[in-house]
């Protein structure tokens, strides 16, 4: 309560300093107005109301001993002030459009935004998060771990993407893009092609893979610095008709309505360079045609620290025209796309109100987030949804109409707060974890946190929100096993997966799966268990889970699939991937079965699984099996991969 009064009370304060002249002008105009209607009511009886009330008002003059042009001056201006502060108060808690962003139009407007926050306004530098970003691009290292708290084993590049249509399967391998026909009768690789080279014949890394009726997309990252947009075709014998590059790290992308929706980033050379802001703009080559970025598609996002681009993309298959806007501000802010827009949250190292005329800093609250939200309309926009909350920004998530924002009072302080928000950035709720927060937090009808001993320190601050859950995992970079992850099935049941061991051994031999669900007094009650011990499937090593590119699971049948892999090294080093499945019931976990590809001795980071009709599907490096789900002893058709 004492922070909201003491935001209300700065916000006041900032709105009559910097309207200090506005007020005067409107004071003064009152004061004038008060003083010409005191002289008509003298010189001209219009009634007897007139004359009341000139009677009145020379009975409280009398009364209040005070000069007659203050009182009046006082009475007219009263509605004014009560309007001031009702702007002031009540205006800002309301989602606000482009209040916080500010458009360019020249060079100068960039480099004098540029040069104004780096020289005067910036004291010392953002701390950044000591841990990897969560809302990073979907881009990994040849020498990458993955790690979602079981194990760890080098793997290869994810460079495996699955996506059906109709009766087709598509899948997108070592940079072969190969067409799979599902029909019973004539399953099989229709077609295969290798994806283009870029001019340098730079390697080109697939991220995404988008399929409707009439396109095939493919998105990708070149070096990591530019990212390409191939799209084919389907009516044309996958013809490839568009190839665009831009320049900027790939962050999000979406595919919705034959509409592609790309959000980059580019970074700005260090402040104490010398470099001209124009050589630094974001280019894109389109229909074989090079562009800058226009400065009226720039717009700054006001007290944030200005050190790169965040681009947005939208490519219209339909117009086949791409639009571009960009926001010079902070590039380490967190992204989302979610099903209808992206959103930024963009840190601002500054709590104020600040105009031309006068800065009225907030010592309270040292950081703000900007929470942005860009919608996917048809056309770029000028107005962007706009909403500034107390915190620096750690995750940023949605579920259904909800929007959740994790913050802390700085990158380094203990604490945080989870904002819970309608999609267009309306408040709905708040919630303080303590100083050292649990790593798994629940988010429901009846809010709920569950507590694992863990240190501030020891959490990694991300965000996975699947079914109306919040789930906050370990740190990525811990060498020592985590005891526990937990997977969010639905609404009211989770999975938590231990690493277990005997006391004869030092290390873990088996991993026990416990399916547990929400009771009503906001607790977790175990409902199943099963316990896989590594021998019992000749594995001799630690499996790695991978979550959540490979898992699936389906509400309706109970069907939950786990790929994993290990890494042996004796007799010989090779990968053994495989895929666990369990059949989920109301109050029971059962294994079933335990699928593993004939031959396949790649990372099984390469395992994709998805439903088709009635039949389950699973992909890898050189094979596609398709199950009947009624059973799984043998697959009804395995198709060879090139």
């Amino acid at each position: 309560m004492m922070e909201v009064l003491m935001d209300t009370f700065w916000r006041m304060v900032a709105f009559i300093v910097n309207n200090s002249v506005t007020l005067l002008v409107i004071f003064s105009t009152c004061l004038l107005f008060g003083l010409l209607l005191r002289k008509l009511i003298r010189e001209n009886a219009l009634n007897r109301r007139l004359f009341r009330l000139q009677d009145i008002m020379r009975q409280s003059r009398n009364r209040l001993k005070l000069p007659r042009f203050f009182k009046q001056g006082v009475l007219a201006a009263v509605p004014v002030i009560v309007l001031g502060v009702y702007m002031v108060t009540l205006v800002p808690s309301r989602p606000t459009y482009t209040s916080h962003l500010t458009p360019i139009h020249t060079l100068t407007d960039l480099t004098s935004i540029y040069q104004a926050y780096h020289q005067k306004n910036r004291v010392g530098t953002l701390d950044m998060l000591p841990t990897e970003r969560a809302t990073d691009a979907p881009m990994m290292q040849e020498s990458e771990r993955v790690d979602i708290g079981i194990a760890s084993v080098p793997t290869r590049s994810h460079t495996l993407h699955v996506a059906t249509e109709d009766q087709r399967l598509y899948v997108l391998n070592n940079q072969v893009l190969q067409v799979i026909d599902l029909h019973p009768d004539s399953r099989g690789v229709m077609m295969q092609w290798p994806l283009p080279l870029t001019a340098q014949e730079e390697p080109f890394e697939p991220a995404h893979l988008f399929v409707d009726a009439g396109h095939l997309v493919v998105v990708g990252t070149i070096d990591q610095s530019n990212t390409m947009v191939l799209t084919y075709d389907r009516q044309d014998q996958y013809n490839l008709i568009h190839r665009t590059v831009m320049q900027g790290t790939l962050r999000e992308a979406v595919w919705k309505h034959n509409n592609l929706h790309i959000l980059l980033t580019t970074d700005l050379p260090d402040a104490s360079t010398s470099f001209s802001m124009d050589d630094h703009l974001p280019v894109f080559t389109h229909d074989g045609k090079t562009r800058t970025l226009a400065y009226t598609d720039i717009y700054y996002v006001e007290d944030s620290e200005p050190n790169g681009f965040i681009v947005h993309y939208h490519l219209d298959l339909n117009s086949k025209v791409l639009h571009p806007e960009a926001f010079f501000t902070d590039v380490h802010a967190r992204t989302l796309a979610a099903e209808d827009a992206f959103y930024l949250a963009i840190p601002s190292k500054r709590f104020s109100e600040s105009t031309e005329l006068f800065v009225v800093s907030n010592p309270i609250n040292a950081f703000r987030t900007a929470l942005i939200r860009l919608p996917f309309t048809p056309v770029p926009r000028a107005n962007a949804q706009t909403r500034m909350i107390t915190g620096y920004p750690l995750a940023l998530d949605t579920h259904q109409n909800d929007l959740a924002l994790l913050t802390r009072p700085s990158p380094t302080a203990p604490g945080a707060t989870l904002e819970i928000l309608t999609l267009d950035l309306a408040s709905k709720a708040s919630h303080t974890l303590g100083d050292s927060f649990a790593p798994v937090y629940r988010f429901a009808e009846n809010t709920c946190t569950y507590v694992h001993e863990e240190t501030a320190a020891d959490v990694h601050h991300a965000i996975h929100w699947q079914t109306g859950s919040v789930l906050l995992t370990d740190a990525p970079h811990r060498q020592t096993l985590t005891p526990t992850t937990s997977i969010i099935l639905s609404a009211n049941r989770a999975l938590l997966v231990s690493v277990v061991s005997t006391e004869a051994r030092q290390r873990p031999d088996g991993l026990a799966f416990s399916l547990h669900r929400e009771a009503s007094s906001c607790t977790q009650t175990e409902v199943g268990q099963y316990v896989a011990r590594f021998n019992d499937f000749g594995i001799l090593s630690t499996p790695v889970m991978h979550h959540p590119e490979s898992l699936l699971y389906d509400d309706a049948s109970g069907l939950l699939l786990i790929p994993f892999d290990t890494y042996e090294t004796w007799p010989a080093p090779r990968h053994m991937p495989g895929m666990m499945l369990f059949i989920v019931e109301e109050d029971d976990l059962a294994f079933h079965h335990l699928i593993r590809h004939v031959g396949e001795t790649s990372s099984g980071s390469a395992y994709r699984a998805l439903l088709h009709d009635t039949t389950l599907i699973t992909v890898s490096r050189n094979q596609v099996y398709i199950w009947d789900k009624e059973d799984w002893v043998f697959p009804v058709a395995v198709i060879e991969l090139s």
